[in-house]
């Protein structure tokens, strides 16, 4: 093998190992309340499965749709979430865009929700493999 063969070959290996450690990444997130970068409104972070299964009894972090019968015909979504701490901070929502947003909630989520005055002004969902 000559000498060019033997460095592209250690390179490539180099390339594959650390290739492979990304493979496996895992995240682990505490809930935060913040302020959200571009609104500066208040906001929640956390993945939903890191949350379940924290050694923190207070902490959570989701949202849930519904809809009442009879008079009211729309429906609503609201978002909370409480850090280990205690901080709450929760919302309202009733643009079909955001209630979209909801229903793609998955058990393994990063939730991300700000707030304007009670209503949710940003909802986003990411679901990656990490936050399994």
């Amino acid at each position: 093998m000559n000498r060019i063969s033997s460095a592209a070959l250690v390179g490539l290996l180099a390339l594959t190992a650390s290739s492979d450690a990304q493979a496996g990444s895992v995240s682990t997130m505490s809930v935060t309340i913040t302020t959200e970068y571009y609104t500066g409104l208040p906001a929640a972070d956390g993945y939903l499965n890191d949350t379940r299964y924290s050694s923190s009894t207070n902490e959570f972090i989701g949202c849930r749709r519904y809809r009442f019968a009879g008079v009211y015909t729309t429906s609503y979504g609201f978002c909370s979430a409480r850090t280990a701490s205690g901080g709450y901070l929760s919302c309202y929502a009733y643009d079909t865009e955001m209630l979209d947003i909801i229903d793609s909630i998955q058990p393994e989520s990063r939730l991300l929700f700000s707030v304007d005055a009670g209503v949710c002004d940003m909802i986003s969902v990411s679901n990656y493999s990490n936050g399994i």
